[in-house]
This record gives C-alpha cells, sequence and structure tokens, in this order.
C-alpha cells in the first residue's frame, strides 16, 4: 500500500531540520578563505585555563546579576577581549586577583576578594525599596534587565547582602546581587569604557559586500585567539545560568572543566572551521535536540550566515547502516547500504557526527545525522563519492553532489481513507491543511476509525484537527519559563506558560479559544471514531506537546516509539560568532517528572525497520482488533 511504503519519509525535515547541528561537514568549507598563517594560536597552560576560568566567572556574576544601569552601553565583547589579554601576563594568583579587581571594580564597586568563605557572607537587615537583575529566558536571547522591587519577598536575594562566590581554586569573590541603591557614574568606569572602545574589532578584512560575493576573504576578529576566548566565555555562561535542564544533563559537574578543555582547543585552531567544530564538540555536552550551533559571524549589526548545501538522496540509519530511501538519481536504487562516504567508513562517520551534535536521546541523534548531518556541505556542488551495496550485487562507486539549500525528502501523503474503512492522517504532512481535512469530515465520520501519525514534527494544522476529536477542552501541560534572580541555577523560579489550549470545535468558546491559542478555527464537527496515534524519535517539540495531550486525555491509544524527549520554547543566543539554540523553556510531564531526554511514552512500543513500517501495520491490526471487540 501507498502510505505503507512511504510513511518512513514522513519522520524527515520539518522541525528537527530547523534546530539540526551545522557541524563539520565531510567536503571542507570554502565559503570563507582561512589563511591558517595568519591566525594567532597559543598553547594554553594549566594556569592559562585556571585563569580564564576565573575571569569567566566573574564575568557571568556580574554581567547578569549585579544590577548597574550604567552599562546599557556596555561592550561586554570587547571588554572580555581587552580582560583576556590583561590576564594574560598574571603569574600567580594574587596578580590574577589584581588584574581582576582592577578590571571589575568600576562595574561593580561593592566588589571584593577574600580566601576565607566562611567569613564572607553578612545578611544585613532586609531594605526596600531595592534592585535587583532578573533574568528571563525568551525566543530572541537572554533578558537581563534591573528591576525595582518594594516589597520583600523569599525568592529574592538579600539587600546588600554580599554574596561569596568562588571564581578560582584558591579565589574567591563577594559582591551584592540586590541593592538599595544603584551605583553612581564614576570616571573610572568612564575610563573603562574609554579603554574597551578602543578595542578593534572589524567583521572581514575587506568590505562586507565584497566578501559576500567573493567569499574569499578571511575572518578578521577571529585571528586573535583573545577574540575567540573572549566569545566562549560568553557560551560557557548562558550555557551555565541559563539552560534549564543542566541538573538533568549533569553539567553542573562536568561543565567547568569542559570549558577549561574548550579554552586550550580555542586557542590553538587556526581557520574558522576548527573553531567551528570545536564549538560543536563542546555543545555535545549539551543533550537537547534543539540546540543547533550557526555557522554565523556577527558583529554588532552587521554579519553574514554561511549556507549549507544537500544532494538529492535521503537515507536512514538501521541497526548502525546507513540505507538509502530515495534518489532522485535512478542509478541509486532505494534500499541500497552505502559503506563508505568519501573513501571512509560510513559507521566512522556517523559517529563523528554524533560527537559534533547536541541530542536529548541517541535514536534522535541518529536522527538528526540521517536526515541532514550526514551530507551536509557548506559548498554548493561538492562532489561526494559514496560505495554502495545493493542486495546481492557487486559493490559500486558513485557520486552525488550538493546542489539543494535544504535537505531532500519525498513529501508523504496527507490523507487516505483505505478500503477497510480506515483513515490515515499524517499531521506532519507539507502536503495537508485543514481545508482538505474539512472537505473529508463527512466521509470520516462514517470511518471506522482514524490512524493520526505524528512521527516529525506536527503542522500547524493539528491543532484544528485535534479540536474535531476532542471531547474536552485540553490544556498545555508543564510548559514554564525560567526567571533568575541568583547564580548558578539557584531558586530558579518557573513561570507557568499558558498557551495552545485547543477546545472542542463544537464548544461555543470554539472562536475564542482557537484564536487564543493561535490555530485555524475549526468546522463545527465533532468525530466519533476510534483513534490510534504513531510517534517515534522524531516526534519532537511542538509534536509532543500534542502527544502529551493526546495521552492525558485519553483521545487514542499511542504506538510506537519514545518521542525526542526535547520540549519547551527555544531561545536563540547571538554571538559574535557560532550563535547557537537552545531549550529555553522547560517542559515536564503531568505528574512532574522528567520528560528531558526520555519522552513521551507510547502504550504499545513498537521498532521499525529500514524499509517496513511496522509502526503502522500494528496500527492496522489493533484497529482491526478493536472493532471486532466492538
Amino acid at each position: 500500500m501507498m502510505i505503507e511504503k512511504n510513511i518512513l519519509n514522513s519522520h524527515t525535515i520539518s522541525s528537527i531540520l530547523k534546530s539540526a547541528l551545522l557541524l563539520l561537514v565531510i567536503i571542507p568549507c570554502n565559503s570563507f578563505a582561512l589563511n591558517s598563517k595568519k591566525w594567532e594560536v597559543k598553547e594554553l597552560s594549566k594556569k592559562d585555563k585556571e585563569h580564564i576560568t576565573a575571569l569567566s566567572n566573574l564575568y557571568g556574576y556580574v554581567r547578569y546579576y549585579y544590577p548597574n544601569d550604567n552599562l546599557e552601553d556596555f561592550d561586554w565583547y570587547k571588554f572580555l577581549i581587552l580582560s583576556v589579554a590583561e590576564i594574560e601576563g598574571c603569574n600567580n594568583t594574587e596578580e590574577l586577583k589584581e588584574t581582576l579587581y582592577t578590571l571589575f571594580q568600576p562595574i561593580c564597586p561593592q566588589l571584593s576578594f577574600e580566601i576565607n568563605a566562611e567569613t564572607m557572607h553578612a545578611a544585613y537587615k532586609k531594605r526596600t525599596p531595592f534592585y535587583i537583575r532578573e533574568n528571563r529566558n525568551e525566543p530572541g536571547g537572554i533578558i537581563s534587565k534591573i528591576k525595582k522591587i518594594d516589597v520583600s519577598d523569599t525568592k529574592y536575594p538579600v539587600t546588600d547582602s554580599l554574596y561569596c562566590f568562588s571564581i578560582h581554586s584558591d579565589l574567591k569573590v563577594s559582591l551584592p546581587i540586590a541593592v538599595s541603591s544603584l551605583p553612581q557614574k564614576s570616571k573610572q568606569l568612564s575610563k573603562l569604557k574609554s579603554r574597551v572602545k578602543k578595542v578593534k574589532v572589524s567583521l572581514f578584512t575587506k568590505p562586507l559586500l565584497g566578501v559576500l560575493i567573493t567569499g574569499k576573504k578571511e575572518i578578521s576578529f577571529l585571528k586573535s585567539y583573545n577574540a575567540r576566548i573572549a566569545n566562549e566565555i560568553m557560551r560557557s555562561n548562558v550555557v551555565n545560568y541559563f539552560y534549564p535542564f543542566c541538573t538533568e544533563d549533569k553539567l553542573f559537574s562536568t561543565w567547568g572543566e569542559s570549558c577549561k578543555e574548550h579554552w586550550g582547543k580555542v586557542a590553538l585552531c587556526n581557520n574558522a572551521v576548527e573553531y567551528y567544530a570545536a564549538v560543536c564538540e563542546l555543545m555535545h555536552s549539551v543533550k537537547d535536540s534543539h540546540t543547533s550551533v550557526n555557522f554565523a559571524m556577527g558583529i554588532g549589526k552587521v554579519g553574514t550566515y554561511s549556507s549549507t548545501y544537500f544532494p538529492e538522496i535521503q537515507t536512514s540509519i538501521y541497526n548502525g547502516k546507513l540505507y538509502i530511501q530515495s534518489s532522485k538519481d535512478e542509478t541509486i536504487p532505494e534500499g541500497s547500504i552505502i559503506t563508505k562516504i568519501n573513501n571512509i567508513e560510513t559507521d566512522s562517520i556517523i559517529q563523528r557526527k554524533l560527537k559534533k551534535s547536541s541530542y536529548s536521546n541517541l535514536n534522535t541523534g541518529l536522527y538528526k545525522v540521517q536526515s541532514s548531518l550526514i551530507f551536509e556541505s557548506m559548498k554548493k556542488d561538492s562532489l561526494i563519492t559514496l560505495n554502495i551495496q545493493y542486495a546481492d550485487r557487486p559493490e559500486t562507486i558513485t557520486q552525488i553532489t550538493t546542489t539543494r539549500s535544504y535537505p531532500y525528502a519525498v513529501d508523504v501523503p496527507f490523507m487516505e481513507i483505505r478500503k477497510d474503512s480506515l483513515a490515515y492522517v499524517n499531521l506532519t504532512s507539507p502536503l495537508g491543511s485543514y481545508e482538505i481535512f474539512e472537505t473529508k469530515i463527512p466521509e470520516l465520520k462514517n470511518a471506522k476509525g482514524i490512524i493520526f501519525d505524528l512521527r516529525g514534527y506536527a503542522q500547524p494544522y493539528a491543532m484544528s484537527i485535534l479540536a474535531n476529536i476532542t471531547e474536552q477542552t485540553m490544556l498545555l501541560g508543564n510548559l514554564s519559563q525560567p526567571i533568575s534572580y541568583f547564580p548558578n541555577q539557584l531558586n530558579t523560579e518557573y513561570i507557568p506558560v499558558e498557551k495552545w489550549d485547543i477546545t472542542p470545535a463544537i464548544s461555543p468558546e470554539s472562536k475564542i479559544l482557537a484564536e487564543k491559542s493561535g490555530y485555524q478555527l475549526p468546522a463545527n464537527y465533532h468525530i466519533t471514531a476510534p483513534c490510534v496515534f504513531l510517534m517515534d524519535y522524531s516526534s519532537i517539540s511542538y509534536t509532543e506537546t500534542l502527544l502529551d495531550m493526546v495521552k492525558h486525555y485519553q483521545l487514542g491509544t499511542i504506538i510506537g516509539e519514545n518521542s525526542a524527549g526535547c520540549n519547551g520554547d527555544m531561545t536563540y543566543i547571538k554571538l559574535p560568532f557560532a550563535s547557537f539554540s537552545m531549550t529555553g523553556w522547560k517542559f515536564s510531564n503531568r505528574d512532574g517528572s522528567q520528560h528531558h531526554g526520555i519522552g513521551i511514552i507510547p502504550d504499545i512500543v513498537v521498532e521499525n525497520e529500514y524499509d517496513k513500517d511496522n509502526q503502522l501495520k500494528t496500527a492496522i491490526r489493533y484497529m482491526h482488533k478493536m472493532l471486532r471487540t466492538l
């Protein structure tokens, strides 16, 4: 049957590809000429890494938690470039302490250093009003704003109390993170701003237009290892303070050491591709399928992005082998096994890609590799050589070319009314729409059962369709926005998010709630046919939100494999180089248990094979058996 043959194709592209990590690819990147001789490199000693870590820690505490309204126009990136250069000459902890004090005291006048932690915290009497920094994870980034508080609450830091933080193995810093009065402008801060302003950061060695047209000039600011380290200090602090699953990913015990190792690799990079690969390797520690690192450069409002290209071939990984699902080249048969890519064993390439990718579980990571990363190139018309094994035929060698700006995939059918009176509706199909579904409602009302496919990323029309089959208003699950006033994710406040509720289409409130939740107004029909839902490791994010509703409100039996375990709105972190996205909001199961890395658990577990849709076949058999018992 056509649906059974093509159903695996529905698992490709959709949303995971929007967040697919742009990895170091098989074909060398030629989008930017990279002159290795001009890049500054340095072998960092253990002391160097410790000192950079101290700078990074202090920067995070001061930038995100000390309220100073004189810093609205402060260029933190240039400040860090300056700071990395300043601490380079420090020979010991005492010199480091003096240098850091000189750099940060104009920003935080109450800052001081002490060795003995027990003497550091003095909880003074609470005063109101007072000022704090409130940090919110928003889709556009981390919004850190000074907030005036008029009523004391235990969720806020103690006003004017000195909080002690360790920034080095034998160096601690104290500073307030709530103050009764904001610091005044000072000559010291003005001088620091003047020094920071003199730090030169230019995006390219030639005007931007020339670079975009020719693609032959190197990225100027990345040549300085100080600039690269500064960029990574900014990245490391965002993950440490604002990635909401640090506990689940065990990053609190590993992230610091990972970053120390990362400083050393970044300082030795000879070009942007090496640097980008190092960033991807670091972000592999973040077990989040939303995490995507972009090969992008940007200083201020100016920036550019390196496009990626793909061949016209679609693959799947099964039992460690890379199968061809479909290809525009008729000489490459479906079901072929790719044994080598550019004369490298396929398994070796898959493992390399996984080590430079972020994913919430291994199956979802393999899905990211098979659906986009395996052949991704930053150069159009790259030639990729494949060794192919098909059935009992001798192994052949062929070439494919990266011609597409997005991954190739065969579009899957949206709907089918089967001869056995079962209906199939693929809620991830880009060929679908609610208008098409609405024309089929009379047939669906007479159907004996409906199989809804939620393998992949659901389309917006899915909410309207679910409104036609629910008898009760379905509320969004446990999605919350983190808000922090303390560093190190202490006492983080999670604010419940209200959106994406689905009300029955026949409800008098259907129009109002559809507008509120942002989905198309469904037709005034209620479909009573029993339902089955398909899901697997490609069911991610918004799809998991819908599956959580399906499971909680018992819309039908779920068949397949655990979903991706990656839900919650993404936030985008803009950096001078290799900006990235990550999950910013936190999603938990209805009972408060962990969803991250686990996902929605199906009622009936069924695994697919590379050429057999066992999940769909099981759903059909299950539906027939259920109908016989009615």
